[in-house]
């Protein structure tokens, strides 16, 4: 069954469908992100991919922000029903770049922001001041989108590299916001009889999507 996939990545499906070809593993796909920036980096016309960028390095950057940008998004739209995710409604942020990714809504029918940050380390651990997601969390409460601070599962950050920071996790931003890293997660369970402690590798990107045909399946057939 096909899903409407509408991020700008999908444009391009020569790119898009190079990607999801024969793919079972999410570190399959990440090396295949890495391996096709870095092939953009060396020469941006060696690749069909359409970026505001100037730079090279500028333009792999992002590449691999929107290959991971249109994941996320067939991600949430397939699986957000699950308690673990639990968005609905979801599409990506097409306004000003503030850090907000992606809007859609949340459990109890209010909005829910996403990030995601595309990471080629998988030992990588992202902060909030060296990841700017602290801009995510401002953006995220602010105007338009005013995810409620007494929420503490409207704000999902999806992630390929290893956590993030558990310091900003439980002190800068008092559990109001959850991640999804390749191998662990946080705040995925709350609010539910099973309730792991977080960090937990019981829920991850790995879990979701590794050897989950119907997954990849189905988002070669929407591209």
């Amino acid at each position: 069954m096909k899903i409407n996939l509408t991020h700008s990545f999908f444009k391009n499906t020569v790119v898009a469908k190079s990607l999801y070809t024969d793919v079972s593993k999410s570190g399959t796909w990440i090396s295949r992100v890495v391996r096709i920036a870095e092939k953009i980096e060396k020469d941006p016309k060696s690749v069909p991919f359409i970026s505001t960028k100037i730079e090279p390095k500028d333009i792999a950057n992002d590449f691999r922000g929107a290959a991971f940008e249109g994941f996320g998004e067939a991600l949430i739209k397939l699986m957000g029903s699950i308690p673990q995710i639990g968005i609905y409604d979801y599409e990506p942020y097409t306004g000003p770049d503030y850090g907000v990714d992606g809007v859609g809504k949340g459990k109890n029918g209010k909005i829910a922001t996403v990030q995601f940050k595309f990471r080629g380390e998988f030992d990588k651990v992202l902060t909030s001041k060296d990841d700017h997601l602290g801009n995510f969390v401002s953006a995220s409460l602010e105007k338009p989108f005013e995810v409620s601070i007494d929420d503490n599962e409207n704000m999902l950050i999806l992630t390929t590299g290893k956590e993030v920071f558990y310091k900003d996790m439980s002190i800068e931003w008092k559990n109001k916001v959850k991640y999804i890293a390749q191998n662990q997660s946080w705040g995925c369970f709350r609010g539910q009889k099973y309730k792991p402690e977080d960090p937990t590798n019981t829920f991850s990107l790995k879990s979701l999507v590794d050897n989950n045909l119907a997954f990849w399946n189905q988002v070669y057939e929407s591209v």
